[in-house]
Formats: structure tokens, sequence, C-alpha cells
């Protein structure tokens, strides 16, 4: 069988984007097709990341990520 995993790395996943449909119709395709599918979300994971545009502007930017 074949193994499958989609990786959808966009950051803010405060609502849905172009990459989560582009992922969620590659993993579709590929379960249609008879693979076994698992799909990462990077962006709903608690690490240190800018999601949004919003945070980059009005937020505290988190440390190891400068503005310059």
């Amino acid at each position: 069988m074949t193994r499958v995993l989609v990786v959808q790395a966009h950051p803010d996943a405060s609502a849905p984007h172009l990459c989560h449909a582009l992922a969620a119709a590659y993993g579709t395709g590929a379960q249609e097709n008879g693979a076994e599918v698992r799909t990462l979300d990077l962006g709903r994971l608690d690490v240190p990341l800018l999601r949004s545009q919003h945070a980059w502007e009005h937020e505290p930017v988190p440390e190891g990520l400068p503005r310059d």
C-alpha cells in the first residue's frame, strides 16, 4: 500500500486558505487512488511562529524572528 504524508504549512490556521484547499484536494485524490493518507498541519502546532500579517504588524514578534 502506498503511504502519503500531506504537509500543510500555511502558518495561519484561523481560516481556510488556498494552501489548505490544495492539501485537502491532494489528500482526497491520493485516498481515492488507494493510498493511506496522513496530514500534518504545521500551522496548528504550538511553536513560536508568526501566524498572520496582523501578528507581524500588531503583536510582539516571537524571540528569534528579527523584524529587519
